[in-house]
C-alpha cells in the first residue's frame, strides 16, 4: 500500500515571470489539490514555511496537492487561480 507525499503549493506572478525570461526552465506545472481543484504552481515545498517569502511579496498559498497532471504551458495565465476564488 503506498501513501500520498503531500506537499504545500505556491503561486507567484513574478517567480513565473523569472521562470519564463530563463533560457533552460520556461514552465510551471498544473497539481490536483486534496479538494479536487486544479492549480498552477509555481514552487513545491514539503513544509509551508520553507517557501522564499520575501522573494516573492506576491505569492499565494494553494493548499496540499496530491498529484502532478501537467506542465502548464507558458502562454497559460493565472485563470486557474482566478477560477479557485
Amino acid at each position: 500500500m503506498s501513501t500520498i507525499e503531500l506537499k504545500h503549493a505556491f503561486f507567484s506572478q513574478e517567480q513565473k515571470e523569472r521562470l519564463h525570461a530563463t533560457k533552460t526552465f520556461k514552465t510551471t506545472s498544473i497539481w490536483l489539490t486534496t479538494d479536487g481543484r486544479e492549480v498552477e504552481v509555481t514552487e513545491l515545498c514539503t513544509n509551508a514555511d520553507s517557501y522564499n517569502k520575501k522573494g516573492f511579496p506576491d505569492h499565494k498559498y494553494l493548499g496540499q496537492v496530491t498529484k502532478w497532471l501537467r506542465v502548464a504551458p507558458p502562454e497559460l495565465e493565472t485563470r486557474l487561480q482566478k477560477k479557485a476564488k
